[in-house]
């Protein structure tokens, strides 16, 4: 029996080096393209460079730096496996997580939080991607809606609402808030006239009523409830709504407490106090769980 085994551990090693081969070489296939001309984008902007713009740049430079570092680990990789390259310790540990279809360290560090398999990932990934190309078209013309799920660095967004405000209205930038207005659809035929639309947002231990605008509890299969388009603008810190509004925490991922990004205003009718959605555990995620 001893022949056979060997025989069957060494077929079972050569398909797990054919599967790696090919997880890699379809990674490196979606990812070639995942590259943007900063110089060209800066030089479309021209003069009109603004909060929006500043946030669209980091973003896209951002996205560089990450598929840069998956083409350099994938390629390396391919080498070592063609006994180009002895094996590091690195590399080893970026075959076993492809492998085990986990997001390897590295490119989690230099992405952002997330809960998602490889290829679950991969696939937000690729979305994440799109929005920053199609933004890319017009670099002065931030997105009707933006999926704020789809930025590395949402707070950034946010920032940039607020100063925008703040150079229209010559107002103070840290006497500024945001407001969110959750409107009653899922599509807009036009930008924003006061601050930003954004989308990708879920609420989780909650429901919202889209025809009442509001905070409801939710039915027994309810996990995750998709949010329509918000309206995130600014507004002086005094003016701030206070009655019939629930101040709900917004997270990256379902691991909430370190992925805080901030506090949103929903609309909660009498009946259901704010301290109700609290106890609750309400919040918005920027990521469901798969």
């Amino acid at each position: 029996m001893e022949p056979r085994a060997a025989g069957d551990s060494g077929s079972h090693h050569t398909a797990a080096e054919q599967s790696n081969k090919e997880i890699v070489a379809k990674i490196l296939e979606d990812v070639k393209s995942y590259n943007f001309d900063l110089a060209g984008i800066v030089a479309k902007m021209g003069d009109e460079r603004g909060p929006y713009e500043n946030v669209f740049l980091i973003e896209c430079e951002r996205m560089n730096i990450l598929a840069a570092e998956i083409q350099r680990s994938c390629k390396e990789l391919e080498a070592g496996a063609a006994g180009e390259l002895q094996l590091s310790e690195s590399m080893e540990k970026l075959q076993n997580s492809l492998a085990l279809s986990r997001v390897p360290d590295r490119w989690a560090e230099l992405a952002y939080p997330s809960m998602r398999s490889l290829w679950s990932w991969f696939d937000d990934l690729g979305k994440r991607h799109m929005q920053l190309s199609n933004w890319s078209d017009e670099p002065t013309t931030i997105p009707m809606v933006t999926s704020i799920n789809y930025l590395f660095n949402p707070q950034s967004f946010l920032t940039a609402i607020m100063q925008a405000n703040a150079q229209k209205t010559h107002s103070e930038l840290d006497k500024l808030v945001i407001q969110t207005d959750v409107k009653g659809k899922y599509e807009v035929a036009d930008h924003a006239r006061d601050g930003a639309y954004i989308c990708g947002l879920f609420v989780e231990g909650a429901r919202w009523n889209v025809s009442a605008g509001q905070l409801e509890e939710c039915g027994p299969r309810d996990i995750n409830y998709p949010m329509p388009i918000i309206n995130c603008r600014a507004i002086p810190r005094e003016k701030e709504e206070k009655n019939g509004v629930f101040k709900c925490p917004v997270y990256r991922t379902t691991r909430r407490g370190p992925t805080f990004v901030f506090s949103a205003s929903l609309r909660t009718p009498p009946k259901f106090p704010a301290a109700k959605w609290v106890l609750a555990g309400v919040c918005l995620l920027m990521e469901t769980d798969e």
